[in-house]
């Protein structure tokens, strides 16, 4: 029974998209490849192979060369690695001077072990991690309030909670989907789902 509706990777994006230029790499890409209009080539990279997977590794360790790409897109995938400042500092080393970093973290989210899950992370901290790499911040934004991830947690509660009960909430359900635009914004500023910064590398004087 669906509490929330889960909005596509394009969705997620937005306009974003449109930074992404160039030769792109998408570190730690799963299974999500979202639409962008302005690559003119993109790289893959995840721990586990696949068939469009043409760089297998960790983004802690990326198996290319300093100042390879234009752009940089990494989704969801911080809160999964050991040392989240290696894997900054890494993507920071393969983008080109004039880069741009497209990075989306939790701040609130449910444990998903994709393996593992080790952090989450404040608009400030994930800041200064991309600072202290040498990036540049650009912007950030907030995606998905509170009310879309307790919308998940019951989605997951749920899933095997006998028939009996899933349809005695469905009509709890209903409601909570057709409200969940504007829930999806309430108090967004201090207890966001969902934290992307976009940031930039300068130019080496």
């Amino acid at each position: 029974m669906k509490w929330v509706i889960w909005p596509t990777l394009d969705d997620e994006l937005g306009d974003k998209r449109g930074l992404l230029t160039g030769k792109v790499l998408n570190a730690g890409c799963g299974t999500r490849r979202p639409t962008l209009p302005n690559a003119s080539e993109v790289h893959n990279l995840d721990i586990f192979p696949g068939e469009d997977i043409g760089l297998v590794g960790s983004i802690e360790n990326i198996p290319i060369g300093n100042e390879e790409f234009d752009s940089v897109l990494n989704i969801a995938v911080l809160e999964h690695v050991e040392r989240p400042w290696v894997a900054v500092k890494e993507m920071a080393r393969v983008l080109k001077p004039g880069g741009t970093l497209v990075c989306c973290v939790p701040f609130f989210q449910p444990v998903h072990k994709v393996p593992c899950d080790y952090y989450r992370f404040t608009e400030d901290g994930l800041k200064f991690l991309l600072e202290d790499s040498g990036l540049q911040i650009v912007s950030s934004e907030y995606t998905h309030s509170a009310f879309h991830v307790l919308g998940w947690m019951a989605e997951d509660f749920l899933k095997n909670r006998g028939i009996i009960l899933n349809l005695t909430l469905r009509p709890v359900a209903a409601l909570w989907r057709v409200f969940s635009k504007y829930w999806n914004t309430v108090n967004i500023e201090t207890f966001p789902s969902v934290i992307t910064v976009v940031a930039k590398k300068g130019y080496v004087a």
